[in-house]
Parts: structure tokens; C-alpha cells; sequence
């Protein structure tokens, strides 16, 4: 099978897993969204010169 076909079935795979166990939640969270700082800087540790 050519790589788009496993693609294709990864997909299908990943699809019929989640319809067959529809607890799992849909949609992340605010609590996995990563924390804004007081000057709601997002990256204040990657870009520090930012912050300044």
C-alpha cells in the first residue's frame, strides 16, 4: 500500500475509535492552554526579549 493509503487508514482507524468510545472529550480544555502571564505574554521563557 502506497504511504497516502496508510494515511488514509491511520484516519479511518482514528475515526472509528472515537465513535466507539464518545466519553473521550472533543475539544481540549482551558486548563491544557498554556498559562498568560500579567503583560499576557504567551512565550515569556522563548522570547524573554519580548517581555522587556
Amino acid at each position: 500500500p502506497s504511504l497516502e493509503d496508510l494515511k488514509v487508514d491511520k484516519v479511518i482507524q482514528a475515526q472509528t475509535a472515537y465513535s466507539a468510545n464518545p466519553a473521550n472529550p472533543a475539544v481540549l480544555s482551558e486548563a491544557s492552554a498554556p498559562p498568560v502571564s500579567q503583560d499576557g505574554n504567551l512565550y515569556p521563557k522563548l522570547y524573554p526579549e519580548l517581555s522587556q
